[in-house]
């Protein structure tokens, strides 16, 4: 499918020049920044990003209630219980406030519910438990804002409810004892995009203070809220880019037995820890066990205390992790079958797809890379008896949580964000929701619209590219949502060397500038080794990367998309 290329506009070059000059920054990436929005002082703050920048907990609203009693039960030795979402960014938010309340000899329990038995959200099993034990306080960690029910049964047991939630927020709110959620409208705090382990540390932070702890207390854990902030795929942008940051380095010199147990088994111990490693080898072995297993045992591993047993449970999730691709591979496969077998994809501009023999714990992760191929808002549901599960995510320009509103009267619940969200159906209703949001995705978004693009920041000429370029580029990272790597076009482009294909369908070649030449990779485009032939012309949509083999690094151009520039000058691609 050939993809649209958006080019942002050329920025203000005076603003531009201003911004190169404060910083000390090459005039491509200041050009960048200048086109995204960032003035003088912004664009420092990013550059240059410092813990001093969080914002006082103590703006959100209900915060300063959660705090008392917080306070209160460590004081009073209250029993309280963590319950958390059963992902990394749960898990993570439910091991910070563990270790926590743990340091204060507040005696502390967590409950993680089980995927497949309990479902999304605060359990009512878990609420049980936690009155049944003699618990009267009960955080949540990433659930809370839609759980009415389960809410109100805690309130009549005696135990107070602490929400510390990122999720978009119903019509109706629990009634909680504090409600900590930057996406409620009355919230008061200036950053919404926190993760919801990124609230429960802002909850932490505000209790760190009230116990007259060294500020620098507060950071020792950043560790788990960076895993959360990243895999949770919320905006590296605002606090966000802080907290990834400064926790990104403590992973890198993690202590942590867990963490080091789980760098090791993949392959990555001794490694500066970066995004990818979060987001593909970390993360998705933290998540395999609440997928395929028991999200517990992600918990325990962050929380372990013993070496021994974190190497046991480091090569448990690895090999859980394992099992997961397999099964996700299979239903991804099944589900493009169905795709491109049973719909017409220029009449539709939402996908749902549904079967009983898909393992619920994997559809999410599905839906994901079924959106991405198709560039449509996608729902994948499994479906066991007379129900079903879903897993919904969408593309650029597509209120998920809104769309799913709309689709509400034929939903048992849903919750979730923008881009993702998930659901509880009836099975006779699936035919109507395909039907109804399908129809819903048509409103907001043509389908002529949905061709997926490549968005780029900037011309650039090859030759332009080198280790100072790149050296500023990297004082943008962590790279994500929000803070993506610039994206370079370069012009009739000629092709040298020998282009072949590599790895899996991997197209490699080398392009020259006059007397500069690059490395070139073109992820999974193999398929167009005969039209990139030695000395044509290309058009690039690329990042830049430093690639390291052998112990020598290069700097090497990925390509995003390719047009080939034909005999006639015409462009294909």
């Amino acid at each position: 499918m050939q993809k649209e290329w958006i080019i942002a506009r050329e920025p203000d070059h005076a603003l531009a020049e201003a911004i190169a000059g404060d910083n000390g920054l090459h005039p491509a990436i200041a050009g960048v920044l200048a086109s995204r929005g960032f003035d003088r002082n912004t664009a420092s703050t990013h550059l240059n990003p410092s813990l001093d920048d969080l914002h006082d907990p103590l703006q959100m609203k209900d915060m300063e209630k959660a705090v008392d009693r917080l306070v209160n039960a460590i004081r009073r030795k209250e029993k309280v219980v963590i319950h958390g979402d059963y992902d990394v960014d749960g898990i993570a938010g439910v091991a910070l406030l563990y270790l926590f309340l743990q340091r204060h000899n507040c005696p502390v329990d967590y409950y993680i519910p089980d995927r497949i038995e309990e479902g999304y959200g605060l359990s009512m099993r878990g609420v049980g438990w936690t009155a049944d034990i003699g618990a009267s306080v009960l955080v949540t960690v990433d659930v809370g804002t839609s759980d009415l029910k389960e809410v109100a049964s805690a309130g009549e047991r005696g135990v107070d409810v602490i929400v510390t939630d990122h999720h978009e927020p119903g019509l109706s709110l629990p009634s909680t004892f504090a409600m900590l959620n930057p996406k409620c409208g009355d919230s008061g705090y200036p950053f919404h995009g926190l993760s919801g382990c990124g609230v429960a540390f802002k909850l932490r932070q505000a209790v760190s203070k009230a116990l007259d702890e060294a500020p620098d207390e507060s950071y020792r854990d950043l560790d788990l809220v960076a895993l959360a902030t990243v895999c949770d795929v919320v905006p590296l942008i605002g606090e966000n880019r802080i907290l990834a940051k400064f926790g990104m380095e403590l992973l890198s010199g993690s202590s942590r037995p867990g963490v080091t147990a789980l760098k090791r088994v993949a392959g990555i111990d001794g490694k500066d820890i970066n995004v990818y490693h979060l987001g593909f080898i970390l993360g998705p072995r933290l998540n395999a066990a609440g997928r395929i297993a028991s999200a517990t045992d992600g918990l325990k591993l962050l929380i372990a205390e013993e070496e021994d047993e974190a190497e046991h449970l480091a090569e448990k999730l690895d090999t859980q992790n394992e099992r997961r691709k397999k099964l996700n591979e299979a239903i991804f496969v099944e589900a493009c079958e169905m795709v491109d077998g049973e719909l017409a994809l220029e009449n539709t501009a939402g996908i749902v797809l549904a079967s009983p023999d898909w393992h619920e714990g994997v559809i999410g992760i599905v839906a994901s890379r079924i959106a991405e191929k198709y560039h449509r808002p996608t729902v994948v549901i499994s479906t066991d008896g007379e129900t079903g599960k879903g897993s919904a995510r969408s593309v650029k320009g597509f209120n998920l949580h809104a769309g799913l509103e709309r689709c509400s009267a034929l939903l048992r619940s849903f919750g979730g964000h923008e881009l993702a969200a998930g659901l509880l159906i009836d099975k006779d209703k699936i035919p109507a929701l395909r039907e109804m949001f399908n129809a819903v995705v048509k409103e907001d978004v043509l389908i002529e619209d949905m061709t997926p693009k490549v968005f780029i920041d900037k011309y650039l000429a090859i030759r332009e590219i080198d280790g100072e370029l790149f050296s500023s580029q990297e004082r943008m990272k962590p790279f994500g949502l929000g803070n993506p790597r610039p994206v370079f076009l370069s012009e009739d482009v000629d092709v040298v060397g020998t282009p072949r294909v590599v790895g899996r369908n991997h197209l490699k070649f080398k392009v020259r500038d006059g007397e500069v030449v690059h490395d070139t990779i073109a992820f999974q485009m193999g398929d167009m080794l005969d039209a990139v032939a030695v000395g044509c012309g290309v058009e690039l949509a690329y990042t830049i990367r430093e690639d390291e083999f052998r112990g020598r690094k290069t700097l090497t151009l990925h390509v995003k998309d390719l047009r080939v520039k034909t005999a006639g000058g015409e462009r294909t691609g």
